[in-house]
């Protein structure tokens, strides 16, 4: 349940909480197979591949272009930590109030990625890491996998965001509800904490 937070002392009141409806069609929200292909069948290459590629980024259609990402976990959002706009800087959690480094845009950058309003890098995990934990940062937008993010719908709740490399999941880690708690990668399980509410920026 979400409910109105204290904001942080420089960012003014936070505005209300508009949660968009969940219960619509969305595009093919899975990451390609990463498994060999069946027996004498051959996988897609060229431009088909390519096509099958950009049809499994494209976000919902009820989705807005813009959106402020929260967390089922607790009455926070996802961010870039204090305002940064160096490669590196970390993706965490914190008291929502809607500034540029809330705001993500799913349409500026390449296919599937999100990118900050503030710094104009892209989410990814760091070092193309495939581990569980590895985290979550920005970093100019290059169009790799590693900042690619695939949407699937969780039924009567919100989204899981499937990163395009690793094929796990952007959660809060430990599904701390502090503010500051780092965003990283883990196998994809649904929990409060991987789940995330796409709202609509406005104040």
């Amino acid at each position: 349940m979400w409910a109105r937070t204290a904001p942080r002392a420089s960012c003014g009141s936070p505005p209300a909480l508009t949660l968009l409806p969940t219960g619509y069609h969305h595009h093919g929200s899975q990451v390609p197979d990463r498994r060999s292909p069946a027996r004498g069948r051959s996988r897609p290459h060229g431009r088909r591949a390519h096509r099958r590629r950009s049809r499994l980024l494209v976000h919902p259609t009820a989705v807005p272009n813009v959106v402020v990402l929260g967390v089922a976990s607790g009455p926070h959002c996802l961010e870039i930590a204090d305002w940064r706009t160096d490669n590196g800087a970390p993706a965490r959690q914190w008291d929502c109030h809607y500034g540029a480094s809330q705001r993500w845009s799913l349409t500026v950058g390449p296919a599937g990625s999100l990118v900050d309003e503030q710094s104009g890098k892209c989410l990814e995990i760091a070092d193309w890491r495939t581990d569980n934990g590895a985290p979550a940062r920005q970093w100019d937008c290059t169009g790799g996998a590693n900042q690619q993010w695939s949407w699937t719908h969780v039924p009567g709740t919100g989204y899981v965001l499937r990163n395009g490399n690793s094929g796990r999941c952007l959660e809060i880690d430990g599904r701390r509800t502090d503010n500051g708690a780092p965003a990283q990668q883990w196998d994809c399980w649904n929990g409060n904490n991987q789940i995330w509410y796409p709202f609509a920026p406005t104040r």
